[in-house]
């Protein structure tokens, strides 16, 4: 059904005999077999469905009649803590008329909207909102009643913003007064630290990023494993200082001199949120690299790696013998990384993009330039990319030279880029299973 403005919505034509069940109760119903994606938003009662002279539904005469549409009025009045979530919901997804039972990934948040999401509810509330908390309470009804147990004292308080919401509802309480939803900047700088909390928890999965530095790539992933299986992101150390600069440093001279403090600043990472015990790595494209580089000096430290994911990911020498990328395909790199159309123009160019673009060209020469991998003494669990896959080298057999244990490979029908948006479910099923045993 189109509304104004060219907005479309799903509805539903039922033949019902009076009196007709709510449209409430109806809409319960179905989001206890449906997604909520696929939840009608309209719905029409009717004596009978309209049929064309051959017998078929007419759809052309069910478009002029009009639906009751469920919104947030008809379902419940929400309160100051609902309206500001919703608010802020329906400017990151462009979605109007979201109501409280609405999940947020379902009606389209994916990691860039997720980070945008906690980032203005952080700042509307005057405390930290998490991704994990996000994804555990993805409704707005659910993320409230989370909320309010430690919202509870500021709602008493006389300066509070949602006791003047709840004393002024008509009052206009919007998170995007100082912050532009189309603009990336406004990005909090906590989710460029190279400690990424996605999911928390006790001998998580630390997921390494990919050449553009972050991490934002793994919370579908992390959403997928649930919360039985936390996750942690490593992103790139050089978020915080930049990256290494002068002639020692230039792409003619990267060498195991950059490459070894480079994955002892991985380790101090990881030790922070485990000390020691059975760790569990993860990497997607030069990620991988890290990640295989990592496994191994943990072994070398005396350390148990139970558990080691390369998603597409080879060892650096595979790499010389290609020709450097082009601006164009940097953006890529950068795009895939983040799920998000990015472009020299981008409002982020003169912070954020520029930094995250200078990370991604030293991280593709840094590649180049690896040393050849120490030996992993342990199990590889492997996920190929097969899809428009040109160059033969490129398989889980190049890793044979550096593993003692037994190389489990899945091919997944998708490109590199996709691996982690088109086939992540697939890919958290296999990992859980591992997890388990």
């Amino acid at each position: 059904y189109s509304l104004p403005q060219g907005i479309k919505r799903l509805c539903a034509y039922l033949v019902a005999e009076a009196p007709h069940p709510s449209v409430q109760s109806l809409r319960q119903q179905l989001s206890e077999i449906l997604p909520a994606a696929v939840i009608p938003a309209g719905f029409n009662f009717t004596d009978a469905l309209p049929k064309t002279p051959s017998g078929k539904v007419d759809r052309t005469a069910l478009r002029h009649r009009s639906p009751e549409w469920v919104t947030r009025e008809t379902l419940a009045s929400p309160s100051s803590l609902e309206a500001i979530i919703l608010r802020t919901w329906e400017t990151v997804l462009g979605q109007p008329g979201l109501t409280v039972q609405d999940d947020f990934f379902e009606a389209g948040g994916q990691s860039l909207q997720t980070i945008q999401v906690t980032n203005w509810l952080s700042a509307e509330l005057g405390r930290e909102v998490s991704i994990s908390t996000i994804f555990r309470y993805p409704t707005a009804v659910a993320l409230a009643e989370a909320l309010n147990a430690e919202i509870r004292d500021d709602l008493d308080q006389p300066n509070s913003r949602l006791t003047h919401a709840r004393s002024n509802p008509s009052d206009t309480l919007n998170p995007l007064d100082t912050l532009n939803p189309s603009d990336p900047s406004d990005i909090s700088n906590t989710l460029f630290s190279p400690l990424l909390p996605i999911t928390e928890g006790d001998q998580p999965l630390f997921c390494v990023h990919p050449a553009a530095g972050i991490s934002w790539c793994y919370m579908g992933l992390a959403r997928s494993l649930g919360y039985q299986h936390p996750l942690y992101g490593l992103q790139s150390p050089y978020l915080n200082t930049g990256v290494p600069t002068g002639e020692a440093f230039s792409e003619e001279a990267l060498s195991q001199e950059q490459w070894e403090p480079m994955i002892e600043q991985y380790l101090a990472m990881i030790r922070q949120v485990q000390p020691t015990g059975a760790y569990r790595l993860l990497g997607w494209s030069f990620g991988g690299m890290i990640a295989q580089a990592i496994a191994t000096r943990l072994q070398q430290q005396g350390e148990n790696v139970e558990l080691l994911v390369l998603l597409d990911a080879y060892p650096g020498h595979q790499m010389n013998r290609r020709d450097r990328p082009s601006q164009t395909e940097v953006l890529a790199l950068l795009n895939q990384a983040t799920g998000q159309a990015f472009s020299e123009s981008s409002s982020l160019a003169q912070g954020k993009l520029n930094m995250l673009l200078e990370i991604t060209r030293y991280n593709i020469q840094l590649a180049r330039q690896a040393p050849v991998p120490d030996m992993y003494r342990g199990n590889l669990l492997f996920f190929t990319a097969t899809h428009q896959r040109t160059d033969s080298a490129l398989t889980h057999k190049a890793w044979q030279p550096f593993t003692l244990g037994t190389i489990t490979n899945h091919s997944l029908n998708v490109t590199h880029g996709q691996i982690l948006s088109e086939q992540v479910q697939t890919i958290a099923q296999i990992i859980a299973t591992h997890l388990r045993n």
